[in-house]
């Protein structure tokens, strides 16, 4: 890999308003286990700086901001359990001991604890010297669902179709973890699956939706957004249950959400959308040169500022104005 491929970007998290931690591929690569992580930062005159994880996909970045025991860090997790802790103080690796050959899909850090969930049910909870899978029960349910669905697809019952719309609708792979405290985490995944951990268990939520469900921004403990196919936004906390925002219909997925500034912004494979009253408008001046379609990876926020890392730039909102930035190897 070297820096005349174009490459595509993926997850990210906001260091803070003038810094972006966010992987990226080389285009050249598709094929291959490759991870470039940059550290953009925009009080530099050389903005992009990297370090490469090689043979190895980075689904999930987090900051583990500073804490009384470890400094701040910019944390990517593998589609196959490695956490890459990375600061001025070097790299360490973490290892989530997965007993199932499902990959993982997302990361949370909270209370300088790591939370991690994967494909089927899995929800491990670890820091430097201990690893929990909190979520076994549930990961057994999915496994034993995907074993029924096997021998199902097998089988040559005269209900095989119904059974397998059944089992299909069960299935539990888990897309987006997030959470306020360590005793108040969110997850979600397919068919409209939400389960909260109140430090002691995971409960199921009532989702008010039976579509997948991608992305969760916790706001406060009241009030939680999570969105996901067709249009889904469902808001509400694990106490009162999830009902879906009323907006106009969409038949768009929605891949992730950020509330920022009191205003809804959604990531989608058509660009970037806000809610407005309960329609979705095209959040990106028409000013602002992007491309005609592109598609958004991941919203990641600070106080002041929202970062939004698209497949191929990055754009900044701040004090009210956007801006884009392009990486050099896709000019």
């Amino acid at each position: 890999m070297n820096g005349t491929s174009k490459i595509t970007f993926g997850s990210a998290c906001a260091i803070n308003d003038d810094m972006l931690y966010v992987a990226s591929f080389a285009d050249k690569l598709e094929n291959t286990e490759h991870t470039r992580m940059f550290v953009l930062n925009l009080n530099l005159p050389e903005k992009w700086h990297y370090h490469d994880i090689n043979h190895k996909t980075v689904i999930s970045i987090a900051l583990r901001p500073a804490h009384t025991e470890t400094i701040r860090a910019g944390c990517s997790l593998t589609t196959n359990g490695e956490i890459e802790i990375y600061n001025s103080n070097g790299i360490e690796t973490l290892a989530i001991p997965k007993k199932s050959e499902a990959k993982l899909t997302s990361l949370a850090i909270v209370d300088n604890i790591f939370f991690a969930c994967g494909g089927e049910g899995q929800i491990y909870q670890l820091d430097q010297s201990n690893c929990i899978e909190t979520g076994y029960q549930i990961a057994q349910e999915a496994t034993s669902t995907l074993s029924k669905l096997l021998e199902t697809i097998n089988s040559d019952t005269p209900q095989k179709i119904q059974d397998l719309a059944q089992l299909s609708r069960s299935i539990i792979t888990f897309q987006c973890i997030d959470g306020l405290s360590k005793e108040d985490i969110y997850t979600c995944g397919t068919n409209g699956t939400i389960y909260h951990w109140n430090g002691a268990s995971w409960n199921k939520c009532k989702s008010g939706t039976r579509q997948h469900l991608h992305n969760i921004h916790c706001i406060s403990t009241d009030e939680v957004l999570i969105c996901g196919h067709n249009g889904t936004i469902v808001r509400g906390n694990y106490k009162d249950g999830f009902k879906r925002i009323p907006t106009e219909k969409i038949d768009t997925n929605f891949w992730c959400i950020k509330q920022f500034n009191k205003q809804i912004f959604i990531g989608t494979t058509t660009g970037l959308f806000l809610l407005n009253n309960k329609s979705f408008e095209n959040a990106i001046p028409s000013s602002l040169p992007t491309p005609h379609e592109y598609s958004i990876e991941n919203l990641s926020s600070t106080k002041n500022t929202l970062w939004v890392t698209a497949t191929k730039f990055i754009l900044r909102l701040q004090n009210g104005q956007w801006e884009l930035i392009e990486h050099p190897d896709n000019l």
